[in-house]
């Protein structure tokens, strides 16, 4: 199976993408915990990669300086039919123009709206990857209605994931600091119950780790 996903992921971005991964010592580690992950291997509830307690239950918080492969490799297992819940993948700049053109109706479906049921059971539920948190405008107008989008959107994905079970992932480039700065503490506190948290080049010396389909490296 790993040898069908490295297979399938190297066809993905030469077929798909200008750039591809480089796989090496500081990041092989996170890629191998993201796999137990999406494969719902019982090996993740001890993987020391992420560092707070890790959970199946939980969603993935995928941190690390530009350049270092994280939006590439959440695509890429968006794609790929493992057997973790499906999820779509939506960066956090067209979460603001979705609600500038149509207010909370054009969010509803990744924040109140995003689990739906019926009396007896859920009839729908929308798992989801919201890229680049943080690279987005703090405040957005609809109207005269002035709202943080993705404060909203994470405060009422927090309650249908302690209802539900929803499943949320987030790309950013912030620290756990600056999302408090920015979304308010009590974000910020809901971080560690929601999701895994997982480093990837976040060093400061780190590299750019995505490469041009035609390099020579």
């Amino acid at each position: 199976m790993k040898e069908q996903f490295w297979d399938y992921a190297k066809k993905y971005t030469s077929n798909t993408r200008e750039t591809k991964l480089r796989v090496n010592d500081e990041n092989k580690e996170v890629i191998k915990a993201l796999y137990q992950y999406f494969t719902n291997d019982p090996a993740f509830w001890d993987n020391k990669t992420v560092m707070n307690e890790p959970s199946l239950r939980k969603g993935i918080w995928l941190a690390g300086n530009t350049g270092s492969g994280k939006t590439l490799l959440l695509e890429i297992f968006s794609k790929y039919k493992l057997k973790h819940v499906p999820f779509e993948m939506i960066s956090t700049r067209e979460m603001n123009r979705r609600f500038n053109s149509k207010g909370h109706d054009g969010i509803a479906k990744y924040s109140y709206d995003s689990v739906r049921t019926n009396a007896t059971s859920i009839t729908s539920i929308n798992h989801v990857a919201f890229d680049d948190l943080g690279n987005e405008e703090s405040e957005t107008v609809y109207f005269n209605n002035i709202i943080s989008v993705m404060e909203h959107v994470l405060d009422e994905r927090y309650r249908h994931f302690t209802k539900h079970q929803l499943i949320t992932h987030v790309t950013t480039n912030m620290t756990l600091d600056q999302v408090g700065e920015t979304y308010g503490n009590r974000i910020k506190s809901r971080v560690n119950e929601m999701f895994n948290i997982i480093y990837l080049g976040s060093k400061e010396n780190s590299k750019d780790y995505r490469i041009t389909t035609n390099s020579n490296n």
